[in-house]
């Protein structure tokens, strides 16, 4: 590896562990929450449930041969960061789906970017932002 010179003599596996007395310290970088649990309440009224879970993530799936949606720490140490024009869509079924899980999604603290309705011919979608600012939309095609 050309790139082991920036490497700790600690850290030349991953993953790798941090010293016990820099834990307390690093707790704030090392959380999924707020996203974890209001997500996993959010998603749990589709019927997605935690298939995937580690140290740096967390993913959901109604199946694991189906899409999922992952929060995850990035890799490269750096803080997270919303996408600019980024936006996560999921396909629901039918438009009382899009409509219940927009209302979850609200009593749960996220942000209005789109109430449910008509979006030109049948797609018919729900826009709002989680907690940490990032851009999702329930959307079904009737």
């Amino acid at each position: 590896n050309p790139f082991d010179f920036f490497l700790e003599p600690d850290a030349n596996e991953f993953p790798f562990a941090y010293p016990a007395d820099s834990l307390a310290d690093l707790k704030p970088y090392r959380q999924l929450d707020p996203a974890g649990p209001r997500l996993h309440a959010l998603l749990g009224e589709i019927g997605a449930s935690r298939f995937m879970e580690g140290e740096r993530f967390i993913a959901w799936a109604v199946s694991p041969t189906q899409p999922s949606l992952g929060v995850i720490k990035p890799y490269d140490g750096k803080a997270a960061t919303v996408g600019n024009g980024t936006m996560v869509a999921m396909v629901m079924d039918k438009r009382e789906k899009v409509d219940a899980l927009y209302a979850k999604a609200m009593a749960l603290g996220a942000t209005d970017e789109g109430p449910p309705g008509l979006r030109g011919g049948n797609f018919y979608a729900a826009y709002f932002r989680d907690l940490d600012g990032n851009k999702l939309n329930f959307f079904c095609m009737a």
